[in-house]
């Protein structure tokens, strides 16, 4: 008995056997994606020579390579064949497409032709399947004009690839076209459809073609499905990806593939239904890396740090192995709780698996992780240590300086940045912009403006520009702040704030209200953010008639209710124009209170001189549960030593540290000094002095005042002697 192929004669049984059993154990290794054991087949195979003498072996050998993303071996193979057909071609083709190798994939189409070797169906959606994945519109419509003019019967998965390879060019009309063209559309063809929008962000198109299949009677299958909920999850139709929940449910689906099961979990962790993503995931017959990335992805996202790194170590007992997604998650939600050390550990991990060199994206979430958590000279060494560095990295450690206020250091890694080679960017400047903001350098914010103004960046990226208008309004040059504003193309109530802020810093009320009322005009609805300056700028100045204009706004938006930071600036603007009324009806209606409310509540009655009142509410204060701070304590001591309250100044004093578990300051003990020299208790107030370390000139003075209001002379000259040398 012989088969023939290619010229190659099994002429034995026992070949034939031999080479169906390998035929059948190198599929399930591709299928398993099992590289380890498909390499010992192909020892096998090559001991035997069989894949020299059956083209079947030889190319199920290059599929599996291909499948299992060893492209190289897959290429070594091919090219030891010494005769190859069609479908040798499409298993290497196939391969690098699958992985991601468009550019090789269409070299092999282009070398494929050049050899006379027909384009079946097979090859026609790999190489359309690389012309989508690379952008390459032109190739993909050459194939097209291809399967035009050979008049191709329509295969329907050659049309879905077709469909494919515009909607991923962004090509959406030419997409619709080829999709309208067909006699029946199929699965096929409107998954094609679906996952070129959702390639693209467009999410919502998405589902209506979605909406649109269903409503042809048509079942999605399990591609379909896992596409749809990943727009449910992007565009936060929780609704319809319940619906879509129950169906998979109803046509008992869930668990026969893992591609839906993950999209499933995903949907509900991005919505942030972390228990019910939990529970499903709990319910996987089988899991994958990709699970354990989605689970770990959904916590990091919403800040649970914790579980995601229990996750973490779960995944590694149970015998996976993190890879570079995983990496970048853990760190993320390293840095999202501060766990540096847990971060380190991660740090040392990614370094024993040398994904560093490999994968960019990796150390820029490992400079994150040690920027998030506060550690910004462990990030400079770790970027400063890197063989790769990109522009990205070093935006990453500027923000980073910028945010946590040290513009200094912005400043010498923004020059640093610039010896390394890198050319700044708008992300940079913006940066930069920021940091000389925060530390009121002038001088270099201009020669960032100059440089700005060279590179025509100010025209092409407006986050830039918002940055620069920040910076002067921080810097008080609200001119050249205003200057710049009325030249922005765009504005955004980002930068109406900052324009608002800087006039509000520098008691420019009336130019803070007329940005409050212009950004009204343009649309822009004021956020807790931008009243909170507008009414800054009304106390500023005592614009109370225009500061209730703003409360009417913030009672409308019921901000008061759900912002503390609003309530306390309503308050405190009332409170400093004098309206001690409104201020308390404002008080009294704050949902919850803490210690900075009742001490602003407190100023405002000071300021008039109502220390009975201000007495009364801290005591009531206390009745309440409310522990007092230094400032309220300053306050009250205050008080007391302007009424001669000495019995009960020195009951609040000694309050502090026994009751309120707070250790007098300067301040405090410079209160008692004046209660005592005010009441004629000198002795107590000498006392008092002696005790108080360190000393300052105000302590020495207010003695020294209570030695004149009393006629005590002798004191009064030897304070004066004393604070003298001291002082």
């Amino acid at each position: 008995m012989s088969i023939s192929h290619g010229g190659n004669d099994l002429r034995s049984q026992g070949d034939i056997c031999m080479a169906l059993d390998l035929i059948t154990s190198l599929k399930y290794c591709a299928r398993e994606r099992d590289l380890e054991r498909g390499s010992k087949i192909h020892k096998e195979i090559t001991e035997s020579k069989l894949h020299r003498n059956n083209l079947y072996v030889a190319n199920t050998l290059i599929s599996m390579y291909g499948k299992c993303g060893a492209t190289e071996k897959a290429q070594q193979v091919f090219d030891d064949l010494a005769v190859r057909n069609a479908v040798s071609w499409n298993a290497l083709m196939a391969g690098y497409a699958q992985n991601g190798h468009s550019q090789q994939a269409l070299q092999c189409y282009e070398q494929m032709s050049q050899e006379g070797f027909t384009a079946d169906a097979f090859t026609l959606v790999c190489v359309l399947k690389a012309c989508g994945n690379s952008g390459a519109l032109e190739k993909g419509r050459k194939v097209h004009d291809y399967i035009v003019h050979e008049k191709l019967p329509k295969d329907v998965f050659v049309v879905g690839a077709l469909v494919e390879m515009y909607a991923h060019c962004g090509e959406f009309q030419k997409a619709q076209e080829v999709f309208d063209d067909l006699p029946f559309q199929t699965v096929i063809t409107w998954t094609a459809l679906i996952t070129g929008y959702l390639q693209h962000g467009h999410f919502k198109e998405a589902f209506c073609c979605f909406k649109r299949m269903l409503s042809k009677s048509l079942l999605p299958d399990f591609v379909t499905l896992a596409c749809i909920l990943k727009a449910c999850g992007h565009i936060g139709a929780l609704n319809e990806g319940q619906e879509i929940h129950a169906f998979i449910v109803r046509e008992q689906i869930t668990g026969k593939d893992v591609l839906v099961s993950n999209a499933l979990v995903d949907m509900y962790a991005r919505f942030g239904a972390l228990q019910k993503a939990q529970g499903l995931f709990n319910d996987l017959p089988s899991l994958d890396i990709v699970s354990w990335n989605i689970l770990i992805t959904g916590y990091a996202q919403h800040a649970y740090g914790n579980e995601a790194l229990y996750c973490f170590e779960k995944m590694q007992e149970m015998g996976y192995f993190p890879d570079a997604v995983t990496f970048m998650c853990i760190l993320k939600a390293c840095g999202s709780i501060s766990a540096i050390e847990k971060g380190q550990k991660v740090h040392v991990q990614v370094l024993k698996e040398g994904l560093l060199d490999k994968h960019a994206s990796v150390a820029n979430a490992l400079l994150d992780m040690y920027i998030k958590c506060g550690a910004l000279e462990k990030a400079k060494v770790f970027l400063c240590g890197l063989q790769k560095q990109d522009a990205v990295s070093w935006n990453s450690l500027l923000s980073g300086y910028a945010q946590k206020g040290q513009g200094r250091e912005a400043l010498e890694c923004f020059s640093h940045m610039q010896a390394a080679g890198f050319s700044p960017d708008a992300v940079t400047y913006a940066c930069i912009l920021s940091a000389c903001g925060s530390i009121r350098a002038l001088d270099k914010g201009r020669e960032i403006h100059s440089q700005l103004l060279k590179g025509q960046i100010l025209r092409n990226h407006v986050v830039a520009a918002y940055a620069l208008v920040d910076m002067y309004a921080k810097c008080g040059e609200l001119e050249n702040a205003q200057e710049v504003f009325e030249e922005l193309p765009v504005r955004n109530l980002v930068v109406w704030t900052s324009l608002l802020a800087g006039f509000a810093e520098n008691k420019q009320g009336d130019e803070a209200f007329s940005c409050f009322e212009r950004l009204q005009l343009e649309g822009f609805s004021p956020d807790a953010y931008t009243f909170a300056c507008t009414l800054k700028a009304c106390s500023n100045v005592g614009a109370a008639e225009k500061g209730q204009i703003v409360h009417t706004a913030i009672a409308k938006q019921g901000l008061l209710e759900k912002d503390k930071v609003i309530g306390i600036t309503l308050l405190d603007m009332y409170a400093s124009c004098g309206m001690i009324l409104e201020a308390h009806n404002v008080f009294d209606k704050l949902p919850a209170r803490d210690v900075v409310t009742w001490s602003v509540l407190m100023v405002g009655y000071v300021q008039l001189g109502k220390v009975e009142v201000v007495l009364t509410l801290f005591d009531r204060m206390i009745r309440e549960g409310m522990k007092p701070d230094t400032v309220t304590l300053t306050i009250v001591l205050n008080m007391c030593s302007r009424r001669g309250l000495l019995s009960r100044g020195q009951t609040y004093f000694e309050n502090m540290s026994k009751g309120f578990g707070i250790m007098p300051s300067v301040k405090h003990q410079n209160c008692m000094v004046d209660l005592f020299g005010r009441a004629g208790h000198f002795e107590k107030a000498m006392t008092m002095i002696s005790s108080s370390t360190p000393l300052n000139s105000i302590t020495w003075l207010t003695l020294l005042s209570a030695c004149r209001k009393s006629d005590n002379a002798k004191l009064g000259a030897w304070v004066f002697e004393t604070a003298s040398q001291i002082v």
